[in-house]
């Protein structure tokens, strides 16, 4: 994602890509922002670009539930708007989600897949998670993560304007035993 709304302060941000298989993937964010400037702010702006922009099944909320959100598609971009549930007053906060399933999140390249994903914001602290599907075997991530499993892989900042972040891997065949435990 990246940052167009002004007075805004991200205090947190918190992204999730659970990928699939097929290379489709949901795309998870909790924001927790603060209002920098002198008066109520209603709504955020962002965009994800995608490899191919197809996506479905956008739910955005807070808290108490469910918030309105709009989206317009412009070739790979998905330009997003966030409607809070009450504006947010000068000095307050508010913490608001993001869920999203995209088509094609990652391409195929060879007998591999590679996972790009860039987030430009300033943000007080930031955790991004990649949940690679079962059978991937990791030959590449960059840049070094903070944390690692065998499917999952974790990066935290503080005080971040800018992270890139790369995962290549390939998927092996699942063995009777793994697939009976799916």
């Amino acid at each position: 994602p990246h940052r167009q709304t002004d007075d805004l302060v991200y205090l947190f941000i918190r992204e999730r890509s659970g990928l699939r298989s097929n290379g489709d993937g949901e795309e998870a964010i909790e924001f927790l922002i603060q209002n920098s400037g002198p008066s109520a702010i209603a709504y955020s702006d962002f965009y994800i670009e995608t490899y191919t922009g197809e996506y479905s099944n956008m739910r955005t909320w807070d808290d108490p539930g469910g918030v309105d959100h709009r989206i317009i598609k412009n070739d790979n971009r998905l330009n997003i708007r966030v409607y809070f549930r009450t504006p947010v007053a000068a000095g307050q906060t508010y913490r608001f989600h993001v869920a999203i399933e995209l088509g094609d999140i990652v391409p195929m390249d060879g007998e591999g897949w590679n996972f790009e994903w860039g987030t430009y914001f300033d943000v007080v602290e930031f955790e991004r998670v990649v949940d690679l599907p079962p059978g991937s075997e990791v030959t590449y991530v960059a840049p070094t993560p903070t944390q690692q499993s065998e499917l999952s892989v974790l990066w935290q900042r503080q005080n971040m304007s800018a992270l890139e972040i790369a995962v290549e891997y390939t998927i092996r065949p699942l063995s009777t035993q793994e697939l009976i435990e799916k």
